[in-house]
This record gives C-alpha cells, structure tokens and sequence, in this order.
C-alpha cells in the first residue's frame, strides 16, 4: 500500500486502509467457506487463509514515501503554487465519460439519439457556463469591491488572513503543493531520493511474496508507475491505482518544460481578456440596463399570452420595449473605446499562441506496464485528481468507476472507508490470487455493484443539474431568440451563483444515499436483478419522454406564475401576493421537481401529485374576491383553473399507461 500526498507516519496506511480491506477480504471467504485467521503485526497485516488441507497468506504492507526528501520551504512552495495557477481550469475540463461519448461522436457509423445526446450536451453545457461564469463573477466580485471602499478595507484583510492560514496549515500538515512540486520534478535530487525509497521497500517485499500487488493512491500512482516502469527488476503481478495521480501529475511534469507553461498561462488569460473585450465596449449594455430590459420584455409577452387580455393598450403603453433602445453602432459615439481594441488583439494573440504552442510540444503520454499482469485504476468521476481524462491511459489499463459523494475533494480522500466499493474489489483481485474459482466470480460481482451505484449517483448529479438550470430557462430562452452576449454573461454568472447552495445540498444529501445503497447491496437487501445499465429500470424510474415533456411545461406554469407575481409586486410593492399567483408559484415549483426526478430516472407517484396540485389551483381559481382585496393580474384565475384541468389530466394519463405497462409482463409471461 503506497500513500499519496500528505506527511504520513510509520503504521498510518496499516490504520487507516488495512482494516477495510482485512474485514473485507474475512468476509468475502467466510461466505465462500473459507476460514481466516488475521495477525497484526508492528509493519504488517496477515491474513492466513484455508480451505481443507489448501493455505495461503496475504500480508498487507505499506510504504511511507514523504519521510524519504527534505521539505521545501514554504516561500518556495508558494512560488512554484503560483506559477501552475492555470492548473486549476483541469478541474473544468470533460470527465473521461464525456471524453468517451465525444470520440464516439467522431464515428460515421454513430447515430445517436436525442438522449445520448442530451447525456453528452448537458454535462459539456455546464462546464462551459462555470468556464464563463467564474471569470464575470470574479470581474463582478472586483468591481464591487474597488467600487465600496470601506466594504473592501474590511474584507481584503479578511480573505488574506484567511489565505495565509490555510496556506501555513497545508504546508505544515499535508505540504500538498510541496509533494506534487518534488514528484514532478523527475532529475531533481529530492525526487531521485524518493525515488530510492520507494524501489528499495518494493524490493524488500517482492523477495518475501509469490505475488505482488500494489495499491497505490494518488501521487502514489505516479511514483509507483514510474518505479515500476523503469526497473524492470520489480516483477509485480498486479497494479492498482485509487484516485490515482498519474494523469495530473504527468501534466504538472510538463510543465517544467517553459513553452508548456506559457501555453497553460495563455489558457487562463483567454476567456478574462476575451470577456473584458465586451464588458469594456460601449456597445455592450450594462448589466442593470441589460436585465431591466429583459424583464420587460418577458413581462409584457406574458401579458400578452393571458386570455382574455386586459386592454387594448397592453402592448402600446409607456413601458413597452422599443427599438430605439438599443444601441445604433452606425454612431461615432456608440463605437468601442481603443481599449476595447487592445484587449481583443490581445485575446487573439493569446488564443493563437497557445494553439502554436500545443501544437508544436504535445503532452507526453503515459507507459504502459508490460510485465504487469493487470492494471486497475480505480476513480470517482467527480474525484479532484482521477477525473482528469488526460494524457489518455494505455489500453492494457482497466478503468473502474466508484460511487462517491460527489464532492471532488472528499471523494479523493475516501476511497478507503468500509462503505466504499474500493476495498471490496481490492479484496476480491487478492483473493483471487488464493483461489481462482470461487473468487473470479465475486470480482466480477464488485464491479458491477459498482457500476450499479455509480449509476445511482449519476441520477442524483442530472436532478440537481436540472434543478439548477430550471429558474434559468427563462433567460435561455430569450438568449436563443435574441442573442446577446451580456446576456450570456448574465445567465453564466447567475448559474454559478446557483450551483453553490444546490450543490452543497447534493453533495450532504448524496453522502448519507451512498453510503444507505452500499449498506443495502453488501448487507443483502438490494439484489442486482438486471444489467447495471439499467439501473433505471430497477429501480422503477419513469418515462423520460413523459418526464421531459412534462418538465418543459411545468417550467413554463411555474414561470408565468413567477412573472405574474413580479408583475403584481411591481404595482403594488408593498403589498403582500395574491393567494392565486402563490399557489401557481407553488405549483409550479413543485410540478418542476416531479418532472426533473423524472426525467432523471426516479419514480414519482405522479397521479398521488398531480391530484393534490389539481385541487390546489382550483381552490385557488375560485376564491371569493372578498377574500382577498389585493387586484390579480390579468387572466391569473383562468390561468389557474385550465393548469388545474391539464394537470389533473395529465395524472390520470400517468396512471393509465402505468397500470398497461405493469399488465404487460404478465400477458407475455402467460403467452
């Protein structure tokens, strides 16, 4: 067992990871009729297992690599930290999922449908808005600051006490930075002393085993690939790699090279320089102008779509939007500033040289291990080192997808807890080198459990995707139907904004359903009845035809309600809502949420929802007026009515094509 980054101490991997793997491995042979004694021993774990007059021993072992290099000192650590800065837009880049679906998008002979291509659109879609979005929010976050002087006297001291904290504990307790600067540096003298270490100890326990196995985790990964890649001394049988660092850290090796860090620092420049180009321009309107307008013109088309319309004057009054509002560029004074010009020959200048740049240095690609029986590596797709999809693995690697949390940060630091997926498959591989026959099927078996609950968490990630974009669709739409690029900066930065909270409630939400689904499978409550891949059906999701149609128009229901509501707001602000627009605000919230777990592949008693939705609007349609002196908008009540009818109607078709669907299996069984 070889650690990744962080200043370990002798027995700490034999704590922290030997016991998962241990109780795994009892009770994998317990169930087949094995017996296990286990032994712990000051440097080792010993696992002696028999069948009959048969025996064999696994002996876990550990190697402690960061006691073996002297530290770097923290100014240089922070030099070196800030000059691979551009690193962090990796963590932007597509999973290797969506690298798989694009280089299947380059066959002739793949025609995909609209859901694979929904699959492969959607992640890449919002990718591209957090690429857009991080940058105006930081310009944003900027401009406020340096506008509110007193605001930015009392947080800039904040944030840099805060940074320097953080920045003395990680180099004191983890020296993360300090780790990854020393690896990468492959003819650097503190890399050549870890390198030594690391051969040595592997040495020292291939001439006590019949066979080997690594598990290395993340920078680990590295290490041990390029120990074992160079000496061909070193005959182990097995190489796996959890959350391996390989991939990132071959790229941060290149960087040593010049021209590939001025290409990565062109690759951060870009999209700032690209984005201050239009920001700075006079063309552009402003961010208030832009949204005011905007809403005005989503305001009065929706006063315009309610029947039956108020006046005549509905469209011809004081606030309807006008042509002569935007701006005419044939006017001297309405032509960009020269900085404007600056910014965007810089933007291409950029642009061009980092293509030079790539073009002319590729990123070296990784070996692959020839006198390694098998290679696994082991990730989460959202894991902060092993999702990183480049430079491609060889293909004597098999990659294996774990569930996780979801976070990028803790799902590379637990791989190694006893819910994980990691140490049942790692048990299985061991065991099968004891026995192959009982144990080959049970390796087999973990893999596809862990395919299983990978599926699950993807669910989870497309129902908070949704849910992100929902408020948003609005603005999509006026984008597709008057393209505008503050436009787009807007819907960039308000999707950032919102994928915080959501996140960070799916990310708490999904730690306790991972480890509740693991529980269940290990413990024999849940059975794998079908294929992992259709881990949909398993588990009783519904129609993601219906789901989607059902999505779009809900989205438009909760939407009119929240337009109508802001209409009325406007008006009268200091009155409290109507309970008509509330209830269709309401309604279509959560109609919104039915459609989008739908869509994501969850059941939903639709009909159970629909109904108690139905009879709400209707309550809300037929109010007495007395109740409530406050004036509706135009069309509200029949707005809410009707939407009380589709709905209503909708469950009742739900149900229908739910009863024939279960009623079919049974026909074919009796045929």
């Amino acid at each position: 067992m070889i650690h990744g980054i962080g200043n370990q101490k002798t027995g700490s991997l034999l704590k922290g990871w030997g016991p998962p793997i241990a109780d795994e491995i009892t009770r994998q042979a317990l169930t087949e009729g094995w017996g296990v004694e286990q032994e712990s021993l000051p440097d080792q774990i010993r696992l002696r297992v028999t069948h009959g007059n048969k025996s064999q021993t696994i002996a876990l072992h550990e190697i402690i690599w960061s006691q073996s290099f002297e530290r770097p000192g923290l100014r240089e650590m922070m030099a070196w930290s800030i000059s691979r800065l551009p690193l962090a837009l990796l963590l932007l880049t597509p999973n290797g999922n969506d690298l798989k679906a694009l280089l299947r998008m380059q066959d002739s002979n793949f025609k995909p449908s609209w859901r694979e291509m929904l699959k492969i659109a959607v992640p890449l879609f919002t990718r591209l808005m957090l690429v857009i979005g991080i940058p105006c929010v930081t310009l944003l976050l900027t401009n406020a600051a340096l506008t509110d002087i007193p605001l930015a006297s009392r947080v800039a001291p904040t944030v840099t006490l805060l940074a320097v904290f953080l920045a003395i504990l990680t180099h004191s307790r983890w020296n993360l930075a300090g780790h990854i600067k020393i690896a990468s540096q492959i003819s650097s003298a503190r890399r050549k002393a870890m390198d030594q270490k690391l051969e040595t100890e592997l040495q020292r326990i291939l001439s006590t085993a019949k066979t080997t196995t690594i598990i290395a985790h993340s920078q680990g990964g590295f290490l041990a690939h390029q120990a074992v890649n160079n000496n061909r001394r070193l005959k182990v049988a097995r190489f796996i790699g959890v959350g391996s660092g390989l991939r990132p850290i071959s790229i941060i090796s290149a960087l040593d090279d010049r021209r590939h860090l001025i290409a990565a620092w062109l690759y951060l420049i870009f999209p700032f320089l690209l984005m201050s180009t239009f920001i700075f321009a006079n063309h552009s309107p402003a961010w208030l102008q832009m949204l005011t307008f905007m809403i005005r013109v989503i305001r009065h088309t929706l006063q315009a779509s309610l029947w039956p319309p108020s006046t005549p004057e509905l469209l011809l009054g004081p606030l309807q939007p006008t042509a002569s509002e935007i701006p005419d560029l044939s006017i001297t004074s309405y032509l960009p500033p020269p900085i404007t010009w600056v910014l965007l020959a810089l933007s291409i200048a950029t642009a061009l040289g980092f293509a030079l740049i790539l073009k002319r240095n590729r990123l070296p690609n990784i070996m692959p291990l020839n006198q390694v029986q098998e290679w696994l590596e082991i990730t989460s797709p959202n894991d902060l080192v092993g999702r990183i999809p480049l430079p491609k693995l060889p293909s004597t690697c098999q990659q294996i997808e774990v569930a996780a949390q979801g976070n990028p940060l803790l799902d590379h630091i637990t791989y190694f807890k006893p819910t994980s997926m990691t140490p049942r498959i790692i048990a299985s591989k061991l065991l099968s080198d004891v026995s192959t026959k009982p144990f080959k099927d049970r390796a087999a078996d973990s893999l596809s459990i862990a395919t299983y609950l990978q599926q699950r968490t993807r669910r989870r990630w497309r129902l908070a995707t949704l849910l992100i974009w929902s408020p948003l669709a609005p603005l999509v739409l006026l984008f597709t139907l008057t393209p505008s690029l503050s436009l787009l900066f807007f819907i960039a930065s308000a999707f950032t904004l919102t994928s915080i909270p959501v996140r960070v409630l799916q990310y708490a939400c999904n730690s306790f359903l991972v480890r509740h689904d693991a529980n269940r499978i290990l413990n024999g409550f849940t059975e794998l009845t079908s294929p992992p891949h259709q881990v949909d059906k398993v588990s009783g999701g519904g129609n993601r035809t219906v789901g989607a149609l059902l999505f779009i128009g809900y989205l438009l229901l909760s939407e009119s309600g929240l337009w109508a509501f802001a209409y009325v707001r406007e008006l009268t602000p200091f009155s409290a809502p109507t309970p008509t627009l509330m209830l269709l605000l309401t309604t279509g919230l959560v109609e919104i949420v039915c459609a989008a777990a739908i869509i994501s592949g969850y059941a939903v008693k639709l009909t159970l929802v629909n109904t108690i939705m139905a009879c709400t609007l209707a309550l809300g349609a037929f109010l007495p007026t007395s109740w409530h002196p406050l004036s509706e908008p135009p069309g509200a009540r029949t707005l809410a009515s009707s939407s009380s009818l589709i709905i209503l109607a909708v469950g009742i078709v739900d149900a229908v094509v739910r009863r024939r669907r279960i009623a079919r299996p049974e026909t074919t069984a009796s045929n």
